[in-house]
C-alpha cells in the first residue's frame, strides 16, 4: 500500500470514531437539539428556548439597551419557557441578575440552576420590562462554570461517556479487522 493510502487510512480511522459519536448523538437527539443533549450530557438543565444576539437594528426595533439583550426566536412547545410565558420576540435582558449578551450567557445561567429551583429572567416585551420565573428541566451542569466543576460530576460523565466510547471502539476494531482481511 502506498504511503499516501496509509495516511488516508489512518486519518479515516481517527476521524471515524469522532464522526460516529457525533452522528449517534445527532440521531438520538432529534431535530432542534444540540450535541450536549446526548449521549454525554443527557440531563443538562434547559428551558426550551432558542436565542440570538441582537444587531443594532434589532435593538432599535425592540427598544433594547445597547449593552445587553438576547432575542428569543423560538420557544419549544411543552417546555419550561413556554409554561412560564416566554414568547418569540421577547428580549432577555438578565438571568439571575446577570446581563445577557451572548447565547452562551443564558446557557451558563440556566445550567447553574439546581434541580427544583427556578431562574428569574428580566425580559423586554413591547418596550416594557417583565420578570419571569422559569424552572429549568434537567440537572444543574457544572461544566458551564469551571469553578463549580466537581469530581463527582466528572466521574459520572466519564462513566456514562466511557461506556458509549468503549462500545463504539469495539465496533470500530471489528470493522478494522474485517477491512484488514479484505485487503
Amino acid at each position: 500500500m502506498a504511503p499516501s493510502r496509509h495516511r488516508s487510512l489512518l486519518v479515516s480511522l481517527v476521524a471515524l470514531p469522532l464522526l460516529g459519536i457525533a452522528a449517534g448523538a445527532a440521531a438520538d437527539t432529534g431535530a432542534g437539539h444540540w450535541i450536549f443533549d446526548h449521549p454525554f450530557f443527557p440531563h443538562r438543565a434547559r428551558i426550551g428556548v432558542q436565542v440570538q444576539p441582537m444587531s443594532p437594528e434589532l435593538r432599535v426595533h425592540f427598544h433594547a439597551p445597547e449593552d445587553r439583550g438576547l432575542l428569543v426566536n423560538r420557544v419549544e412547545a411543552g417546555r419550561p419557557a413556554e409554561a412560564a410565558g416566554l414568547s418569540v420576540g421577547d428580549v432577555i435582558l438578565t438571568a439571575s441578575g446577570e446581563p445577557m449578551r451572548q447565547p452562551y450567557d443564558l446557557v451558563r445561567a440556566v445550567g447553574l440552576v439546581e434541580s427544583g429551583e427556578s431562574i428569574e429572567l428580566v425580559v423586554l416585551r413591547g418596550a416594557k420590562q417583565k420578570k419571569i420565573q422559569v424552572a429549568p428541566e434537567g440537572e444543574a451542569t457544572p461544566w458551564v462554570d469551571p469553578q463549580r466543576l466537581g469530581a463527582e460530576w466528572l466521574e459520572r460523565g466519564r462513566h456514562h461517556g466511557g461506556e458509549e466510547l468503549r462500545r463504539r471502539l469495539h465496533d470500530l476494531e471489528q470493522r478494522f479487522e474485517e477491512f484488514e482481511r479484505e485487503l
